[in-house]
């Protein structure tokens, strides 16, 4: 609040994007995120450990005392076992690059699957900006297989 009001005290306005990724927890692709935890050096018994948790699991639907065939779990963090407590610190790491990607076009602030975006507006630059910087997150959004939840982005300006 501090930051916003002095640069309100400068002129211009405060551009805000409220942003969710959809089932962020639920969407999150194994592979993807064993690829980021071996960039970040951890471990390899500890990413073996995660990767044994995470991966080659299976469910299956019961409909009416009948079973379908079982499918391989590619994606999601479990939410009942000893990595309960894990998932957000995992889903902090997946998202852990998404700052330095977007700090070149304006403020990001993230909390959980949340990303909120932020630019003082004081000319087309900084409209622009902000943009370019939207296009960065969609793009990253994009490669990492995280949609945004659409319904759930809202714009917010502040003058």
């Amino acid at each position: 609040m501090e930051k916003w009001t002095a640069a309100l005290e400068n002129g211009g306005q405060i551009n805000t994007i409220y942003t969710d990724f959809e089932k962020a927890f639920d969407k999150v692709p194994h592979h993807l995120l064993l690829k980021k935890l071996q960039s970040y050096n951890l471990n390899v018994n500890v990413i073996q450990w995660i990767r044994s948790c995470l991966c080659y699991r299976k469910q299956r639907v019961k409909i009416n005392g009948c079973y379908c065939e079982s499918a391989d779990v590619i994606s999601g963090i479990p939410q009942s076992t000893i990595l309960a407590f894990l998932g957000p610190i995992l889903f902090i790491i997946y998202r852990n690059d998404l700052p330095e990607i977007y700090e070149q076009f304006a403020r990001i602030y993230l909390f959980a699957d949340d990303a909120k975006l932020l630019k003082h507006v004081i000319c087309d630059e900084d409209h622009k900006a902000l943009q370019l910087g939207l296009n960065a997150l969609q793009d990253w959004s994009n490669k990492w297989l995280l949609k945004l939840n659409i319904l759930k982005c809202k714009t917010v300006f502040f003058g």
